[in-house]
């Protein structure tokens, strides 16, 4: 399915097209029902992105909708520092007050 839906992108981001099977639909509908409840793990950072991925649990919508400071396609370990902390001076320059909090508890 990954060659004829998704080749270029992930699955968590792909989208329905015309040219959708009817199961490929279903699965999609599942992703949905997913995306309303799930998250993601982090890890390391490097493939979450600040502005497009769910990944800041304790805020409405589970993203971020601060204006964007930061390049659009910026990754969680962006804003890292080399020991794995949290670099708490960007954060506070490119995020609202309750995200910055809600970020900073993330450990």
């Amino acid at each position: 399915m990954k060659a004829i839906y998704y080749l270029n992108s992930s699955f968590l981001v792909v989208e329905e097209s015309k040219k959708s099977s009817f199961i490929w639909m279903f699965i999609l509908w599942g992703k949905k029902i997913f995306e309303v409840g799930g998250h993601w793990f982090i890890s390391d950072g490097t493939k979450t992105t600040v502005y497009h991925d769910r990944w800041i649990l304790s805020i409405d919508g589970n993203k971020s909708s601060a204006p964007h400071f930061l390049a659009d396609d910026a990754i969680v370990h962006d804003i890292l520092l080399h020991n794995g902390w949290w670099n708490a001076l960007l954060i506070n320059s490119s995020f609202s007050m309750h995200e910055v909090s809600a970020i900073l508890a993330i450990l």
